[in-house]
Parts: structure tokens; C-alpha cells; sequence
């Protein structure tokens, strides 16, 4: 399974040390979400970033910064779509909240998110939305057509219940970050990562 993780969608502390600390240990996708920072403020954060984790970071918005710094890829919301003209080398994916919106999506996007699969532990109040029942039918329909990360709620004791269902992947967020230490985030980090390898 892959294993993404999202960043704190504001300013926290450690945040460049546990980036670093991650790519360090093996994480090759990681999304920089920062939906109320400025064009100039993302830059100063990718300036940052050790320059060898830059290629496993993917940018959720000012798109245009892929073409300034050697980033994986760029992700897009309900406000952009993909984009043909960008290299193959270069990932694209989205999220998506109904598994119709996935389905009926033609592009060949790298992997896709759907969420909210549980309660969330970064949004209080955004609940799961799907029915395991209606996911087990649908997500084998999808194997060879798109990669599905499940996100919302992810920890690692929910890592083989999502295998067993059919997702190609897990997205985390608060799991990750709800801890306050580097070393306690790493720990997660690495616990998550030991219940994908005992599938």
C-alpha cells in the first residue's frame, strides 16, 4: 500500500524537522497543504525543506511552483483539474468526497484521495461518509483503472480493515501531527508504516 502524509494545514512547530525526519525514513509522498498561506510564504517554506525531500513533496496550490523547484508533483481540488501539458514525470492527483465523482473522472490522475473514510482527527465534526458495504463493491471495480487512497481518520490500526477493502493506499494527517514532538510524529510515523509492511 502507499503511504502519504499531509501536512498541518497551518504553521506548527518542527514543521521542516519532521519533513526532513520523514523523507529520512523512507516517506516518498508527502503533500504540502497550506490553503491560507500567500505564493510567497509557500515559497519560503519550500526554500526551507532539505532540497533531497523536494521531490517527494507534492504542492496543493501556486501550481506554477513545480516549475521553480524540482517537487513531485501538484494535487488538485474542486478549483483546478488535470493538466495535460505537464510531464508524465511529474504526479497528479485529487481528492474526491463521492465515489461517482471518481468513476465518472476521465483523467489519468497518479492516485486519487476519498474521503472522509473515518471520523476525522484533524476536522472536529466531519464524520465518515461511506459505508464499508458500498466501498467493498465498489473499490475492486477500480483496480487497474486509478490508484484510491482512503483519508480521514487513518491511524495504523486501520490499515488492514482498508486492505481488506480495496484501497491501494492511506493518506494521514492528523495522526501524524497531533503529536508534538519530532520523535513522537517519527514514532507514528514508523507505526503506521509497520502495519502496512505486516499485510
Amino acid at each position: 500500500m502507499k503511504l502519504i502524509v499531509i501536512s498541518s494545514s497551518t504553521e506548527i512547530n518542527d514543521e521542516i524537522a519532521t519533513i526532513t525526519a520523514l523523507c529520512e525514513s523512507g516517506l516518498k509522498y508527502f503533500h504540502l497543504r497550506k490553503p491560507g498561506y500567500s505564493r510567497d510564504k509557500l515559497e519560503r517554506l519550500l526554500q526551507d525543506i532539505t532540497p533531497n525531500c523536494l521531490p517527494n513533496i507534492m504542492i496543493h496550490q501556486c501550481h506554477e511552483l513545480i516549475n521553480s523547484y524540482p517537487l513531485g508533483g501538484i494535487h488538485h481540488t474542486s478549483a483546478t483539474d488535470f493538466n495535460p501539458d505537464l510531464p508524465r514525470t511529474i504526479h497528479q492527483s485529487k481528492s474526491f468526497h463521492q465515489l461517482g465523482e471518481i468513476s465518472g473522472n476521465p483523467h489519468p490522475y497518479n492516485y486519487v484521495f476519498l474521503s472522509p473514510i473515518y471520523d476525522s482527527i484533524s476536522k472536529q465534526g466531519y464524520a465518515a461518509k461511506f459505508k464499508f458495504t458500498e466501498l467493498a463493491r465498489f473499490l475492486p471495480n477500480q483496480q487497474g483503472v486509478r490508484e484510491i487512497i482512503a483519508l480521514g481518520g487513518v491511524e495504523a490500526d486501520k490499515i488492514g480493515e482498508l486492505h481488506q477493502l480495496g484501497f491501494d493506499g492511506v493518506a494521514v494527517l492528523g495522526a501524524i501531527w497531533r503529536s508534538v514532538t519530532v520523535r513522537e510524529r517519527l514514532e507514528k510515523f514508523r507505526e503506521i508504516v509497520g502495519a502496512i509492511d505486516g499485510l
